[in-house]
């Protein structure tokens, strides 16, 4: 009986294993106070730049998108890490981010429609268009993907925060990024550590320098949403302009 319980201890165990958070982001540069790991009240307000590339995946993103007829959302890669002048946990120099794209649903007669997804076939569903974009797809699916507890966690100085989405939005020319980068932003709540459950992290991420297939040379990501020609299959993440921010 003993050798029963013992069995159902670690099978719990490892079931709890597999439920842990789907993406880790370690990010450096301190710009606004030390984190403490140790005090009950809050850690002081912290601020690190990041930097990294999006793998925007096949086919990637251009102006007509895609057209597919899997309802379900497409995964992209990234792998973003600290900026320099970070202190960062030995060992955990990076980390995974999964955003995805949400598909639309084509409209059931004419190719082409909604307007947005010009690659659209009749009873598929399209993707990855500059529209999908820059009307917001892009950062609400990140956002719903990691709105659960434990949606993003960080390592900064040391300290693992776990963090769940509550909203997005998408950083436009003229904003946050600047006048010639666009991006995203993802504002949540910190769950642990359990001193910091009152803070707010926001995220901001800027994308720059691009490769790909038939882009106009010399292009960056915001370039190529204007021009919108050929496809993107990458983006790096400006550290010059990307940050996380908690407090």
């Amino acid at each position: 009986m003993a050798s029963n319980r013992r069995l159902a201890r670690k099978l719990f165990v490892v079931a709890t294993a597999i439920a842990l958070p789907v993406s880790v982001i370690a990010v450096e540069g301190v710009a606004s106070g030390v984190a403490g790991a140790t005090s009950k009240a809050p850690d002081a307000a912290v601020t690190c730049g990041m930097r990294g590339t999006i793998d925007l995946g096949n086919p990637g993103i251009s102006k007509d998108g895609s057209s597919g007829n899997n309802a379900a959302f497409v995964s992209i890669q990234s792998v973003p890490v600290g900026a320099a002048g970070c202190s960062v946990l030995s060992g955990s120099g990076s980390g995974s981010l999964n955003p995805l794209f949400q598909r639309v649903r084509c409209d059931r007669h004419t190719p082409g429609l909604p307007a947005s997804n010009p690659a659209c076939m009749p009873g598929q569903y399209g993707f990855d268009s500059w529209a999908d974009f820059t009307g917001g797809s892009f950062a609400s699916a990140i956002q719903k993907g990691t709105r659960a507890h434990f949606g993003f966690e960080f390592i900064i100085n040391g300290i693992l925060y776990h963090e769940s989405s509550t909203s997005s939005s998408t950083i436009l020319s003229g904003g946050l990024c600047g006048s010639s980068e666009i991006g995203f932003q993802i504002v949540g709540k910190i769950h642990l550590p359990r001193s910091d459950r009152s803070q707010t992290m926001t995220l901001n991420e800027c994308l720059s320098a691009i490769t790909g297939t038939g882009l106009n040379p010399g292009d960056n990501f915001f370039d190529a949403s204007v021009d919108q020609i050929g496809i993107v299959v990458t983006a790096a993440i400006d550290p010059a302009t990307s940050t996380v921010h908690i407090g």
